[in-house]
């Protein structure tokens, strides 16, 4: 993941520095910054150490003013950065290698919402490095749901279905290439990857009563048929569900603030400062369930209530898919019988609507979960 324009400590460039001086020469270099001091002339082509120091010092200031711009809005700090010279924010690579190495500065929920940005956005530059951000990934030889866990602890996955469905798809397109004996086509991975999210949040939402909580015969349930119309191995989804169970999708900066919440409350002395850090972590953050939404979620309920109508519409179009599916079956059989002894052109007319209405059916099968999610509750 090393990026080009220089690594997160940054510094001067090194062709701007003497990195093999000898000892006479470093003590030249020295003497050049004291003659500089006292009116001097340094040496043509080489940097005094106050010059060596303001440009260390002028970098990291210009590489954590990028990293507050991006925590407010994406684009500005990617273009702030580009400005500086840190990255090329015409390059989707370079974007998405500068998001690897600063993912423990900058906000995941921003960069989570920044990949996930619809097709339309900077004409499609930021769906180009979210393809970028995956492919600069090893998947190779992990479990399905490990791989999930590290493909997530660089961003928190935002709330909206659509934007989870261009995170994910990606990640399933990337982890069957990589792994091409454990899923017969992206698709089956994406499906099961989206139900992996729902269980996530299912099993580990405090809101849920225990009774309501997905079963494992529940999960198993749910991936019925998946897999081109057959079924994933029992076993295969048993230990998803019982990893997922035990160890919840969390990020650091999550773990770090539940954590201080703990010793908050464990305190003694200062019991009243203690409280306040404590009341200041959000309850979203000491809930794992909390790692598929936004930190400012406590701020902006209306979030929730969107994705919640988001998840409704995703059911409406569900049956309705259903329903047009139904219709469509009993129209070839219809047109069939017309044409009774008329040759196998209805056959290929058939064949031909069932293979573009394939992917519909996978997206179908998708909202199946969330759909019995939604009936279950």
């Amino acid at each position: 993941e090393g990026g080009g324009g220089g690594g997160a400590g940054g510094g001067a460039p090194l062709s701007n520095i003497d990195v093999g001086a000898s000892p006479s020469s470093s003590a030249h270099g020295v003497s050049t910054a004291a003659s500089a001091a006292n009116g001097g002339t340094p040496t043509p082509g080489k940097q005094t150490l106050v010059e060596i120091y303001d440009s260390k010092k002028r970098r990291r200031e210009e590489e954590s003013r990028a990293v507050l711009k991006f925590n407010q809005k994406p684009s500005a700090g990617i273009a702030y950065a580009s400005k500086c010279g840190h990255i090329d924010g015409t390059d989707p690579a370079d974007v998405a290698r500068y998001l690897h190495r600063k993912r423990d500065e900058l906000e995941k929920t921003m960069i989570g919402e920044y990949l996930g940005r619809e097709p339309e956005y900077q004409e499609g530059f930021s769906l180009r490095v979210l393809h970028a951000y995956v492919d600069q990934l090893n998947f190779g030889g992990m479990m399905f749901d490990e791989a999930i866990r590290y493909y997530l602890s660089g961003f928190r996955l935002p709330g909206e279905a659509q934007k989870i469905d261009r995170i994910m798809e990606k990640f399933a397109e990337r982890y069957t290439i990589q792994n091409p004996s454990i899923f017969p086509s992206a698709d089956v991975a994406f499906i099961l990857a989206f139900s992996v999210i729902m269980l996530q949040t299912d099993l580990h939402n405090p809101a849920i009563k225990e009774e309501r909580r997905m079963t494992k015969d529940g999960f198993v349930r749910n991936n019925r048929g998946i897999c081109d119309g057959g079924d994933l191995p029992e076993e295969f989804l048993h230990a998803i569900f019982d990893r997922i169970k035990d160890n919840p999708f969390t990020l650091k900066e999550d773990d770090d603030a539940r954590e201080k919440a703990g010793e908050g409350k464990g305190g003694g002395g200062g019991a009243d400062k203690k409280a306040l850090g404590s009341a200041a972590v959000s309850s979203v953050l000491v809930s794992p369930s909390a790692f598929f939404a936004s930190h400012y979620v406590e701020l902006d309920r209306t979030r929730e209530s969107n994705f919640q109508k988001e998840r409704d519409q995703m059911v409406r179009n569900t049956e309705s898919l259903l329903r047009r599916k139904k219709r469509s079956g009993a129209h070839s059989k219809v047109e069939k019988a017309e044409k009774g002894k008329g040759g196998g052109g209805g056959g290929d007319a058939t064949a031909e609507r069932s293979s573009s209405s394939s992917r519909r059916w996978t997206t179908t099968r998708m909202n199946g979960a969330a759909a019995t999610l939604l009936r279950r509750r």
